[in-house]
């Protein structure tokens, strides 16, 4: 990247590192400036914190901030945090910001997988970290998630699962109670959500949470999952180009 950033590409997991970085690679071939910080910290507000300080270091603002997964949740809470700070967001596979919503992405990831294979996830899910359990941990929500797993290499990741039980635990908590849902409700700026119609994260309860902002569209795209720039029908990268305007 040169000169300041526009455009802050914030990862999902929480605590993953790398699942984006194609994108980002793809978004400055294109002549985008691009940041993609680490999230450091072990609470919601220490990200936050270091990402303030991240986008004041590296960024022109106000930005546009692109989040996948938990880093759409990411990209809302930062905008309710520092408004000023963001021109608008762009949500990209955006989990289920109501508890609703989660019930029915975990009833649609269990159907797509078979007995064995829940066991094999649940199991290494409680198992120590290492390398060749994330690996494999990313290929079953690869079978669950992806519309097309054969066809879709995982690309290299970093997991700091310690930062990750513990933002998740926070993160959900938000959900359940409510408080994601109300926090969210008062963004101000221009919110896109581009969304797989095959991710097991259902689009109608994203719609349906913030349907009431003043400026939110939501585009599904066909034949594609939880990774949109995946999708092979379309020009991701010309779609997703066209929502950071």
């Amino acid at each position: 990247m040169t000169g300041r950033a526009d455009i802050v590409l914030l990862d999902g997991g929480p605590g993953a590192k790398g699942e984006v970085t194609a994108l980002t690679d793809g978004l400055t071939a294109r002549g985008h400036r691009v940041l993609e910080p680490v999230q450091t910290g072990h609470s919601i507000a220490d990200i936050i914190t270091g990402l303030r300080s991240d986008i004041a270091r590296g960024c022109a603002s106000p930005v546009v901030l692109v989040g996948w997964s938990w880093g759409g949740w990411l990209a809302c809470l930062y905008a309710v945090a520092y408004p000023d700070d963001v021109r608008r967001i762009v949500l990209l596979g955006c989990p289920p910001l109501t508890e609703r919503g989660a019930a029915q992405m975990r009833q649609t990831r269990a159907g797509r997988l078979n007995p064995s294979q829940i066991a094999e996830l649940e199991a290494l899910s409680a198992a120590p970290p290492a390398p060749q359990i994330t690996a494999r941990l990313m290929q079953l929500f690869d079978l669950s998630d992806a519309y097309d797993p054969l066809d879709t290499p995982h690309p290299a990741v970093a997991i700091d699962w310690e930062q990750h039980h513990a933002i998740w635990a926070e993160a959900s908590a938000l959900r359940r109670s409510g408080a994601l849902l109300d926090r969210v409700a008062s963004l101000p700026m221009p919110v896109r959500a581009l969304h797989g119609a095959h991710d097991p994260h259902p689009a109608d309860d994203v719609v349906r949470s913030l349907s009431a902002l003043p400026d939110f569209e939501m585009t599904v795209i066909a034949a594609c999952g939880h990774k949109p720039w995946r999708a092979a029908q379309v020009d991701f990268l010309e779609l997703l180009t066209a929502q950071l305007i």
